[in-house]
């Protein structure tokens, strides 16, 4: 599928195309508005044209949403209606993400045709799903039982728990269909170190020149999209595409937050603007 039938398929609403000095040469970004809302945040793109995010009404309310080819669905969890958030989702329209209970307790969800399943290991008091790959393996992160944030990979049957040696925490985020997955650490020093992991091994994967890197969504060759901040405390995009990192900014934004990847390297995220939050995408 060309780059071009990618962007007309998979957002049909377009708010805006600026161009800007903080954005490279061939990117043509677009921001995404869930209708009626006053916040959108876009999170992920399948590689066949589903969307997924969370969005704020009028009324300060939270809700998941889904988009395929333009055509959004309010996405909420009836255990957490209002507190509803989805980060991941794949190919056949599974959807990863959480809500919040009424003690502020996070619970990993997976969602699909109109189904809600919970999702975490046992006796966690919080938990997160960030990502899906097609295979439906999804990743996240929970509280193990010495109160330590750690990441897990869950096949459909069991979960595996990962944890970087000596992190404050390690959560992971994203995961392609080859099962590497992209890791977020917490280091000594009160930043945030960026890795992959083929299932033993960690590959460090910092933003050069960042102060924190966070590392993504991944596609199924391996590259990675990221959110860094700078020493001043902005937030900026980046990817890594066969190893060559390309650093961007979404036009008219205070700070800018990459997220998803799908295989035809569109790029999804969110941009704080001076009003608040827009949801974009870019072709990468």
């Amino acid at each position: 599928m060309s780059f071009c039938k990618t962007l007309s398929m998979l957002w049909v609403l377009l708010v805006a195309s600026v161009a800007s000095a903080a954005v490279p040469a061939g990117f043509q970004f677009r921001f995404v508005e869930y209708p009626g809302s006053t916040i959108t945040k876009l999170y992920a793109a399948s590689s066949n044209d589903i969307g997924a995010g969370a969005y704020f009404d009028s009324s300060g309310v939270q809700h998941g949403f889904m988009v395929t080819r333009g055509k959004f669905k309010t996405v909420d969890d009836p255990n957490g209606v209002g507190t509803t958030f989805l980060t991941g989702v794949n190919a056949s329209g599974t959807a990863v993400g959480y809500y919040i209970d009424g003690s502020g307790l996070y619970h990993g969800i997976a969602y699909s045709n109109g189904v809600f399943t919970e999702v975490g290991p046992a006796g966690s008091p919080d938990t997160i799903a960030y990502g899906i790959n097609d295979a439906g393996t999804i990743v996240g992160t929970f509280e193990d039982t010495d109160n330590i944030e750690k990441g897990f990979i869950f096949d459909g049957t069991n979960y595996q728990t990962v944890y970087v040696s000596g992190s404050v925490f390690t959560t992971l985020f994203g995961i392609n269909v080859n099962g590497v997955s992209t890791v977020q650490w917490g280091d000594s020093s009160g930043n945030t170190e960026s890795s992959i992991y083929d299932g033993s091994t960690f590959t460090t994967i910092n933003v050069p020149g960042a102060v924190s890197s966070y590392a993504h969504g991944i596609d199924s060759s391996g590259n990675v999209v990221y959110s860094w901040s700078d020493s001043g405390g902005v937030f900026h995009g980046a990817g890594r595409l066969n190893g060559k990192y390309t650093k961007f900014n979404a036009p008219g934004c205070v700070d800018t937050y990459a997220d998803g990847i799908n295989d035809q390297r569109v790029v999804v995220g969110v941009c704080q603007e001076t009003s608040g939050f827009a949801g974009f995408y870019v072709i990468y």
